[in-house]
């Protein structure tokens, strides 16, 4: 039994989350009914998994909530709260968390730092994991950032980063991280809430559960906003440019006054990140990590794949792949952060942002545009209704490289960073950013 129940229903049975849930919940000998109305090979693969472990209800390539007596629901992140199924439980009044949700109160123990916000959450996360792992003991990363939390050791755990969705916060109830942070908040995923109002109050309820003895880390940017307010807990705001309790000073990243990064020591590039350092700083020094500790490893933290990587500088040229650039603010932070001539090559798949937002920063840094995917005629014709005539749709990222490089002069960036998801010709950013660095390799 966990929690005192014995059967649960895993909705969204995805190879990260709903796997995982499973199997622990199946170990400590509970029935678990798995459902998703996607039923392939690699779900029915992983099901026969589970199957071994004990009493694994096949209910793949449905979404009906089982007549057994299902005493709780595990949502997967992916799965709406207009679900049916959740709606069907909420009427039933089965109780329906998250995976974040249940390992929380499975494990109350543990000092969680939840790091959550629409860009730059897995630097963030890693950045922190890795500044913390340098100086305290047991200290585990998880979450959103590629490791399912139920795939973790809770016994070798003292501390726990977690880069955590909105998706995921709200299937939260009781869950109080220690430490919360946001990023940064801009429109993003208005194909799944009603409003940008909601999606910022889910953002928020990270600290819902917040008392003045927790923490929560701010941009600045988000000082005005009504949801402050709400916060219990103590507030520090940061900024990279703006006058904060932590901020960037004359080149160095300052904590309450105290200068900590020399920013021309980091490897990171641009504004935004010098935003992840703070927060990781931030939470270093929350927990009393030495300034020496906090500085060397921050300088010799890398860039992760996909997020700003230079990929190769060929004939003066550099070629930067910043696939993971999903939403319009962070295709307008990765234009921002590059001193220079860029060519941009841009689309994908919209999830309701409006990419008029980038206008303002593609005529100020931008001096061609090449766009692909689903978005990319509208993409032009926004452009070209603002006035902005270098742009032109193609019809792959094969021929937008191609392109790129025969317009790009020396001294030119050709950035790679599409504003969208990338659902339309690929699986995800990874293979999209992976895709690119092959075919600019081959130039």
């Amino acid at each position: 039994m966990v929690l005192g129940k014995k059967n649960f229903l895993v909705l969204g049975f995805t190879e990260r989350t709903g796997f995982n849930v499973a199997k622990f919940l199946l170990e400590n000998g509970c029935k678990v009914f798995i459902s998703d109305r996607v039923r392939d090979e690699n779900k029915i693969k992983l099901l026969e998994e589970l199957k071994k472990l004990g009493d694994a209800v096949d209910l793949l390539g449905t979404e009906e909530l089982p007549s057994d007596n299902v005493e709780m629901v595990i949502a997967s992140p992916g799965v709406p709260l207009f679900n049916p199924v959740i709606r069907e439980s909420k009427r039933r009044g089965i109780e329906v968390i998250g995976d974040i949700e249940l390992f929380y109160r499975l494990n109350p123990h543990i000092k969680y730092i939840a790091i959550t916000g629409t860009d730059g959450k897995t630097t963030t996360t890693k950045l922190t994991y890795h500044v913390l792992s340098k100086y305290l003991k047991n200290v585990g990363i998880g979450g959103n950032v590629g490791i399912p939390i139920f795939s973790i050791n809770s016994q070798n755990v003292d501390y726990l980063v977690l880069e955590i969705s909105s998706f995921q916060i709200d299937t939260t109830v009781l869950f109080n991280p220690f430490i919360g942070a946001i990023t940064n908040i801009a429109k993003d995923h208005l194909d799944r809430y009603s409003s940008f109002d909601e999606y910022v109050d889910s953002k928020f309820s990270l600290f819902k559960n917040h008392s003045p003895n927790d923490y929560a880390i701010l941009n600045s940017k988000l000082r005005d906003l009504k949801q402050v307010n709400r916060v219990p807990s103590k507030k520090i705001f940061f900024s990279a440019t703006l006058n904060s309790e932590v901020s960037l000073e004359n080149g160095f990243i300052t904590f309450l006054g105290e200068k900590i990064i020399d920013v021309s020591k980091v490897k990171l590039i641009g504004k935004h990140n010098v935003e992840n350092i703070v927060i990781a700083v931030s939470v270093a020094k929350i927990l009393g990590v030495p300034n020496e500790v906090i500085e060397e490893a921050v300088y010799s933290f890398l860039p992760l794949p996909h997020r700003m990587e230079l990929v190769l500088e060929l004939d003066g040229v550099k070629y930067i792949n910043d696939s993971k650039a999903t939403t319009i603010n962070a295709m307008v932070s990765g234009i921002m952060s590059i001193e220079g001539d860029i060519i941009l090559i841009a689309g994908g798949v919209d999830k309701g942002m409006d990419f008029s937002e980038a206008v303002p920063a593609i005529k100020e840094r931008v001096k061609y545009v090449i766009t692909i995917g689903s978005t990319g005629p509208r993409i032009v014709d926004e452009l070209r209704k603002s006035g902005y005539e270098n742009c032109v749709f193609v019809n792959s990222l094969e021929e937008a490289v191609k392109l790129a490089r025969e317009k790009a002069a020396r001294g030119t960036y050709v950035l790679f960073s599409p504003g969208y998801a990338s659902f339309d010709m690929f699986k995800n950013y990874e293979e999209r950013g992976e895709k690119f660095k092959e075919i600019v390799k081959s130039l």
